[in-house]
């Protein structure tokens, strides 16, 4: 391990100390967009002195960083917070040298071991493992709707899809309801969430998720904007947007979807419906994403996928359209495996 190296953990009081105060205290760009610690300042599940970011520095320069988040749950129906893991990084030339170790076990140490994350890459899954902690998968499902066609047989494929898409698009007509597009979940919306969410593995609460909706980590910019930020995980997007839509039928609330649409790339945060009326729910969610230029769509319930392969939905990718995203868990706590994880659990949320 390199022993010049130096490890710092920072709270909440210290990014509000940085980004509101203008306060020179290790914090910059290089280890947290902007745009993230604010939301992070706004959690209304975090605390003053909840330690949020551990980084390693090389001198004075920022080399290494990694962040969490809190978040109390009403299902796990737990007496502690966790701590959800958004974004780790460390410079190449550093690597393998035992850095990533001890940043992460800072981290780990600052929250008790309540640390948890999602969507983990596969050198983090390893080193989560090596400190003891489970790492179990949940398959998430995917369209490629547009790739490069450099071929004759690939321009054919494409157009085929375009025609079968048009076709299931055109099918979804049959179905009656109506939408209203909603600014936040209230009362009635929490409730109708809670009432549906016996599948959920995590049910967060009403004031985090309306968080989540309001103070994301993402800002769309102009296509000329130039970046000028050197964290790899900056914020700033060619577009973003994300709709909260409740699903009616004669006037009755039957189901309620969040949409997320992020560089043409659009999942469905979260997706709540009665079981007689699914198929309206999915055919107001499909067409609302297949009426826009996007790029893929995926989506983590297989009751929606299989909704969109029967009336005939398909991508460039005919073949491979599932990958398993991990769920990395601390010692001692354990969950119901048979359950589900939504799109906007953890920091999959951006």
């Amino acid at each position: 391990m390199n022993e010049t190296l130096t490890y710092k953990v920072f709270t909440i009081a210290d990014l509000e100390d940085w980004l509101v105060h203008n306060k020179a205290n290790g914090i910059s760009d290089r280890i947290i967009s902007r745009t993230r610690a604010y939301a992070f300042i706004n959690n209304p599940h975090a605390r003053k002195e909840d330690a949020v970011i551990a980084a390693v520095f090389d001198g004075d320069v920022a080399i290494g960083y990694t962040a969490a988040f809190a978040e109390k749950w009403v299902r796990p129906a737990l007496s502690d917070r966790y701590f959800w893991g958004s974004t780790q990084w460390l410079e190449p030339e550093y690597r393998g040298k035992g850095a990533s170790w001890k940043m992460m076990r800072q981290i780990k140490d600052a929250v008790g071991e309540r640390y948890i994350a999602l969507e983990s890459t596969e050198a983090s899954c390893k080193l989560d493992h090596k400190q003891g902690y489970a790492i179990s998968y949940y398959p998430k499902y995917f369209l490629n709707l547009k790739t490069a066609c450099r071929s004759p047989k690939a321009l054919l494929k494409k157009k085929l899809m375009e025609y079968k898409n048009k076709k299931a698009f055109e099918s979804l007509n049959q179905y009656k309801y109506s939408n209203r597009h909603v600014p936040l979940i209230d009362e009635e919306t929490y409730a109708f969430i809670v009432a549906h969410s016996e599948k959920d593995l995590f049910l967060r609460q009403r004031d985090y998720l309306n968080w989540q909706i309001h103070f994301p980590f993402l800002q769309a910019v102009d296509r000329w904007f130039e970046k000028k930020t050197g964290c790899e995980f900056g914020s700033d997007v060619e577009s973003l947007s994300v709709q909260m839509v409740q699903v009616y039928r004669e006037e009755r609330l039957c189901g309620f979807y969040v949409l997320n649409c992020v560089n043409k790339r659009c999942k469905p945060l979260y997706l709540y419906y009665d079981t007689n009326d699914k198929e309206c729910v999915f055919a107001s969610l499909l067409q609302n994403v297949f009426s826009m230029d996007l790029t893929q769509f995926s989506t983590f319930s297989k009751e929606l996928f299989d909704f969109m392969k029967r009336v005939g939905f398909c991508g460039m990718n005919s073949k491979h359209f599932v990958e398993q995203v991990s769920l990395t868990l601390p010692p001692g706590l354990t969950v119901d495996e048979s359950l589900n994880i939504q799109g906007g659990d953890g920091d999959m949320v951006c």
